[in-house]
Parts: structure tokens; sequence; C-alpha cells
């Protein structure tokens, strides 16, 4: 097993951000796993799992240990699925439409590895990953235990689970049970099969769900972003109403309390800009009583 150091994580993240790891490994089954964190207690160095590098934004300098996952593998039975952690989730899916194991449709085009869905509790046109989920593997990296959580265990709830909130844990592998009911209501996909004049199927769900999210979301392969969405704001203020829950508000808007900053979505125009030798301006307005406003962005040429 090779550790490298000042490694640079440009080609490992979808924001291809130059961020460097003061120490690097990759990890292809559970004994390297578990090497790697023996190498870090040894050197008393944080650990940093590292999946797909979706979702996340990463920092000029990773001050540890980072441990890019790449545990594969992946079993089919009857009526169930195994996947290792470092199987990437959308081939997941694809594989299982080509099987015909239903279950996961609704969950296509979402990026990241297996490992992360559980974490996230991933969700999107009426299904969540725990409607599915049957157990995590994980292993404790304080303890190098490796434990079995049934699905009660994981605690789940929206885009929330234990290993959310207890970072000791490595999700080393999940099992899927299958699903036994279609779900097809949401508006996107009742429209697509309806437009199409297509029968209701697991396949014909899940290109519904593949032709919704590339119309949502931009391409990462042509403009670098975390590459999904994180909560729906309409299930969340509809929850709070109920429970007055503030600790469910949005973390951006929380965030926002603490330190003004900027979060952009939804620009234009971002086809007609070069490569580089460009800066980005951004001029926020600035709405009374509101959590947060909108920014106007320029991007101002270099010549």
């Amino acid at each position: 097993m090779k550790f490298q150091e000042s490694f640079s994580l440009r080609k490992l993240n979808s924001f291809g951000l130059n961020s460097k790891a003061r120490w690097f490994c990759e990890a292809i089954n559970l004994e390297e796993l578990s090497e790697a964190v023996e190498f870090a207690k040894e050197r008393s160095l944080r650990i940093f799992l590292l999946g797909a590098g979706t979702n996340l934004i990463l920092g000029n300098q990773i001050d540890g240990l980072v441990i890019k996952n790449n545990l594969r593998g992946r079993t089919f039975s009857e009526n169930q699925l195994k996947a290792s952690s470092g199987e990437n989730w959308e081939e997941l899916v694809r594989s299982c439409d080509l099987k015909g194991f239903q279950g996961l449709e609704n969950l296509g085009l979402i990026p990241g590895t297996v490992g992360a869905a559980p974490i996230q509790n991933i969700g999107a046109y009426g299904v969540e990953l725990s409607d599915r989920l049957k157990s995590v593997e994980a292993l404790n990296l304080f303890t190098s235990e490796t434990v079995t959580f049934s699905n009660t265990d994981c605690e789940f709830s929206y885009r929330d689970s234990k290993f959310k909130k207890e970072k000791e844990w490595c999700v080393t592998s999940i099992t899927i049970s299958s699903g036994n009911e279609l779900v097809w209501e949401y508006p996107d996909v009742r429209i697509y099969l309806e437009k199409h004049n297509l029968e209701m199927s697991s396949g014909t769900i899940y290109r519904a769900v593949c032709v919704a999210r590339k119309r949502k979301l931009p391409d990462l392969r042509r403009f670098p972003n975390v590459g999904s969405f994180f909560k729906n704001p309409v299930v969340t203020a509809e929850k709070y109403k109920i429970t007055k829950d503030p600790s469910i508000i949005w973390e951006g808007h929380r965030a926002g309390m603490e330190k003004t900053y900027c979060h952009m979505e939804k620009l234009s125009s971002l086809e007609k800009l070069p490569n580089h030798g460009f800066t980005v301006s951004c001029f926020p307005f600035k709405i009374k009583k509101a959590s947060a406003g909108f920014t106007r962005a320029v991007a101002i040429l270099d010549h």
C-alpha cells in the first residue's frame, strides 16, 4: 500500500479544486483500509474519507490522511443486493436496471459512491435510501471494529443518519432489499410516462428520472459543481411548521447567521466563459430581516 505526501486532489473532486492532502492513500479492500487507519493512528493524523469527490468543497490544505475509498464489489440475489462502499452509485443503479432488480430506479443519476448514500440518506422522486436499505456494515476508525447496523440502528431521517452525526464510522458495504411497489406519482415521472405512452416499470421510471435530473442539473463534465441538491426547502418548511425545531433549518442559512457568505447557484451564460482568464465579482442585495438574499454575479475578463 502506497502513502503519498503533499498529494494534489484536483482530479478527485468535482469542482477540480487544487487541494493538497498532507498524506494520501487508496484502499481497495478492508485490509488496506485497516492499514491506513493504523498509519494515521501511529502519526496522530486526522482521517478524511473521500469517495467520488462530489457534494463537497475542499480547502487549500487537508492536514491529515485522506483515504480514497476504492472498495469494490456487488452481489445480487433474488430479493437483495450487497454493494461495497467504493462502488459508483449511478453504476450500481444502472446495473440494477439491467438485471431487473427493482427498488433503486428513483435514485438514478445521484452522484457519489455507495458509501456516502446512507450517510446522507439520499433520496429523490419519492424514494429515500432508508425505504430500501436492509443493513450497513461499517468500520470504527477508533477501535478498528466492524459492526453491522440494521435499518433501525442507522437512525435515518430526512437527509440524515447516525453516520452523519457520528464521524468515527467508515461505511464499508450496504445491503439493499428489492422494492415490491413502484413509486411513479412524482410529477416529473408521471408526466414523462404519460407523454411517451410508456407502461410503468422500474426501467421506464429510471429513464424518466434520468431525463428529469439531466434537465435540472448541469453536466459535471462541462460545468464543475457539487453534483446534486441537498435538501428540499419546501419539505423543511413544512416540517418546521409541525415541529418548530430550528435545527432542521437549512445549514446554509444557519451558517449565514454566524458569518456573511455568498452561495452561487443557477448561474447563466456559463458556456460563454473561457476555461480561464476571468474574475467573478458578486454584488449582493441586502433584504431586511431575510435569512438570505440574491446576488448578481458578473464575470470580468482579464483582457
